[in-house]
């Protein structure tokens, strides 16, 4: 038999679990897949994975090092890897056009983020409370900027909003006590 999915909720809580070797042909994790296995310090994502279900990882405290998903994941949900505080860098591949809400708050170590041209939206919370993130580029083919992205973020210190985004939302920069540059666009209607 091979394993093409891991079901909803089908490690949640498995406190003691600590590594991950998920199989190539592999396609989706479920919701709340692994969410809460709070000792799970490492996880590989086959070549074959195209979709990670809402909370996936949440509350994985100890997942550690970087984060590379695969080309064939174009988007991430609700809250997939919320509250994963050893997560130090994160490299999306170039076909990712979606991050979600909540997708990588509270993600305190999270220091580098590398997003492809081509990313289009970015949700609300998105990186909220990531203490360590001190930069970040938005890509040029960013559109859509939820409240709060970056809200809580007290090592960012710069940051350029691309042309395609109208909006920035409430509490974009709130608590960002390191923040010294923003570079509006022109074509930015309202903050």
């Amino acid at each position: 038999y091979s394993v093409t999915g891991i079901g909803e909720n089908a490690f949640k809580g498995c406190s003691s679990l600590t590594s991950v070797t998920l199989p190539e042909g592999l396609k989706t994790i479920g919701i709340r897949g692994y969410d809460v296995c709070a000792s799970l310090e490492s996880i590989n994502f086959p070549s074959t994975l195209t979709s990670i279900g809402d909370y996936a990882f949440a509350l994985c405290a100890a997942l550690k090092g970087e984060i590379a998903l695969p080309a064939g994941v174009t988007s991430l949900p609700l809250g997939a890897f919320t509250g994963c505080e050893s997560i130090t860098s994160l490299t999306l591949p170039s076909t990712f056009k979606a991050i979600g809400i909540e997708t990588f708050h509270n993600c305190k170590s999270l220091e580098t983020v590398n997003l492809p041209n081509g990313l289009t939206g970015i949700g609300e919370s998105a990186f909220c409370s990531c203490d360590k993130l001190a930069s970040i580029i938005l890509p040029q083919s960013l559109t859509d900027l939820g409240g709060t992205v970056f809200s809580g973020c007290p090592s960012l210190k710069s940051i350029a909003i691309p042309s395609g985004v109208k909006v920035i939302g409430r509490d974009m920069f709130a608590h960002c006590t390191s923040l010294e540059t923003v570079s509006l666009s022109e074509g930015l209607t309202e903050i």
